[in-house]
C-alpha cells in the first residue's frame, strides 16, 4: 500500500510493490496535481510496513518511467529533468526500545529534615526507533550503602512522587508510589503523559515525602533513604510505542544507585563570616579575632557538642640562619545569639564557651568541646540552638612575633568530617544506638571533628544515643570550611 502524499492529502492510488529492485509506477488520482509556476512542491512516499518486519530497505527514484506533465497555459508537454536516487536506508523493527539510567543531575548525599520533601534522584529515560509514552515505573527502596542497611526503611517515607520538570508551564507531577508494609518495592502507574522522544532522552525527578520523627511518628532518626529504578523488574517499567502501538518493557537490567538522603528531626547548617575580622596585625596582640562562623538550627532545636579547628602559624626567613616565628596562645571560643556578636549565649555571661587553651597543639588541631570549663553552665555539656535560630561563634587568641621584625601569618579553619560514623564506632546493645550514638562514642570515630544532635527527644543529653558528626552538614565541606588568614 504505497502512495504519494501532498501534505495530508493522498494524491496517487496506492499500490503494492511487485518485487525487490523492481520499479513501481504510481498513478495520480483524477487529473493529476498542479505545480504552481515558481513554486517547489514536495511529495512524500508512504507505505504500510507489515507486522514483524525487521528488514533493511531503501526507496529511491527511478527515471526509467518518465512522468508526463502539461503546461496549464500553453497546453504543451513540459520538459522534465530527472535525477535517479538510491534513497536512504531504513531498518524496520517490531517496536522501539527503552533504557533507564541515573542522570548526572541527581543530588549527592545530603541531610534532610523529617516531615519535608526531598529530591532523591533524577532518572534519564532513552527511547530508540520510536517515541514512547511511559506508563509505569518500578522503584526499589535500596539497602543503604552508607551506614546501616536497616536504616533504609519503608516507614521513613510517606510516599514517593514522580515529576516532569520540563513542562512548558512548569513542573508537573506525573506519578505516585508508596512502599507499603515492609516491602522495598513499589510501582508507580503514571497519571500524566510522559513521552520520551524518538532517539532522545527525557528526565524524571524522584521526590520523597519524609515521615515525621517524634512520639508516635513513623520516621527513623538517622535513616538514609535511597530510592532507585528497579532493573530486576523486567515488566515493571513499561511504555507504549507511538508508532508501533505495542507495549515496550524496559531494557535496563541494572538498578540505579543514588547516594541517598539521611533524615533527622532537625539539622544544623554552617556558614563562615568574614565581617568584623581584621586580616592583619602588628606586633603582639591579645585576644585577636581569628575566625567567625554561624550555625543555624533547621526544622528543630539542634545541640552542639564539639568543634574542631585547624590552626597554622608561620615561620618566616629573615636572613641566613634567622627566622621570625609567629606564636599563638590563649585560644578561646565565644558564642553569641546575635549577628553583631554582642548578646552572649546563656548562661555564659562573658560569652566564653571553653576553658582557655594555653598553647596551640603541635598538630595544629584544636578541639573545642562546649562548654569545656563548665563554669556557670549546666552539667550537660552542650549548646542548644532553638529551631529557626542562628548562633554566632568567634575564635580568639594571643599573637606574638619573635626572632624578626616582619612577616608572619595565622591560618584558621573549621574542620568537617569526611564520612558518616561507622557502625564499629557505635555502641552495641543500647536501644536507639544503631544509627546515632553518644558523644563519647562518636568521639572515638575517625571522623569526629564536628559533633551535634538533632534532638529527637526533649531530654537529649550527651550520653544518649542522639548524636552524630558533621558529614555533609549543609555549608560544612567534608574537609574544612574556608580558611581565614591573618598576616603581619
Amino acid at each position: 500500500s504505497c502512495s504519494l502524499w501532498d501534505g495530508v492529502t493522498e494524491v496517487t492510488t496506492s499500490k503494492d510493490p511487485t518485487a525487490i529492485s523492481s520499479s513501481t509506477s504510481l498513478t495520480f488520482k483524477g487529473t493529476g496535481i498542479v505545480i504552481t509556476k515558481g513554486v517547489v512542491k514536495t511529495l512524500a512516499l508512504k507505505c504500510n510496513i507489515a507486522s514483524g518486519t525487521t528488514a533493511r530497505y531503501a526507496w529511491g527514484y527511478d527515471s526509467g518511467e518518465t512522468p508526463s506533465a502539461t503546461g496549464l497555459s500553453s497546453g504543451e508537454a513540459a520538459t522534465i529533468t530527472e535525477n535517479d536516487s538510491a534513497g536512504q536506508y531504513m531498518t524496520a523493527t517490531a517496536a522501539g526500545t527503552m533504557t533507564v539510567v541515573l542522570d548526572a543531575s541527581t543530588p549527592s548525599y545530603t541531610v534532610a529534615a523529617a516531615g519535608t520533601t526531598a529530591t532523591l534522584g533524577v532518572l534519564k529515560f532513552h527511547a530508540m526507533n520510536e517515541a514512547i509514552n511511559l506508563k509505569k515505573v518500578s522503584l526499589q527502596l535500596a539497602p543503604s550503602s552508607i551506614g546501616n542497611a536497616a536504616s533504609s526503611s519503608p516507614n521513613a517515607l510517606t510516599q514517593v512522587t514522580l515529576w516532569d520538570l520540563l513542562q512548558p508551564v512548569g513542573s508537573q507531577q506525573v506519578g505516585t508510589a508508596i512502599f507499603t508494609g515492609t516491602s522495598h518495592n513499589a510501582t508507580s502507574t503514571l497519571t500524566q503523559d510522559f513521552i520520551i522522544p524518538k532517539d532522545g532522552d527525557r528526565l524524571m525527578t524522584v521526590k520523597g515525602d519524609l515521615a515525621a520523627i517524634g512520639t508516635a511518628q513513623p520516621g527513623v532518626q538517622g535513616a538514609i533513604i535511597e530510592v532507585d529504578y528497579d532493573g530486576a523488574d523486567s515488566t515493571g517499567t513499561q511504555g507504549i510505542g507511538a508508532a508501533s502501538g505495542t507495549t515496550i518493557n524496559q531494557g535496563s537490567s541494572s538498578d540505579t544507585d543514588v547516594s541517598g538522603v539521611r533524615v533527622f528531626k532537625g539539622y544544623p547548617s554552617v556558614a563562615r563570616i568574614t565581617t568584623g575580622i581584621t586580616t592583619s596585625y602588628g606586633g603582639g596582640i591579645t585576644g585577636f579575632r581569628l575566625y567567625r562562623f554561624s550555625v543555624k538550627a533547621n526544622n528543630n532545636d539542634v545541640s552542639l557538642f564539639k568543634f574542631t579547628f585547624r590552626i597554622a602559624t608561620s615561620t618566616t626567613p629573615q636572613s641566613p640562619g634567622s627566622y621570625s616565628t609567629t606564636t599563638l596562645t590563649n585560644l578561646k571560643l565565644f558564642g553569641y545569639t546575635t549577628s553583631d556578636f554582642t548578646a552572649t549565649i546563656p548562661p555564659w555571661s562573658d560569652g566564653q564557651l571553653n576553658a582557655t587553651d594555653a598553647a596551640l597543639p603541635g598538630d595544629g588541631n584544636t578541639d573545642f568541646n562546649v562548654p569545656f570549663d563548665g563554669t556557670g553552665a549546666p552539667t550537660d555539656q552542650k549548646v542548644t540552638i532553638p529551631s529557626g535560630s542562628t548562633y554566632y561563634f568567634e575564635v580568639r587568641g594571643d599573637i606574638t612575633l619573635s626572632g624578626g621584625p616582619t612577616g608572619g601569618s595565622v591560618t584558621t579553619q573549621l574542620e568537617g568530617d569526611a564520612a558518616y560514623p561507622t557502625n564499629a564506632a557505635l555502641p552495641t546493645g543500647i536501644a536507639g544506638c544503631t544509627l546515632l550514638a553518644t558523644t563519647s562514642a562518636i568521639d572515638l570515630d575517625t571522623n569526629n571533628d564536628f559533633i551535634w544532635s538533632p534532638n529527637a527527644t526533649s531530654t537529649s543529653v550527651t550520653q544518649t544515643c542522639d548524636w552524630t558528626n558533621g558529614y555533609r552538614v549543609p555549608g560544612l565541606p567534608s574537609s574544612n570550611l574556608d580558611a581565614q588568614v591573618i598576616t603581619k
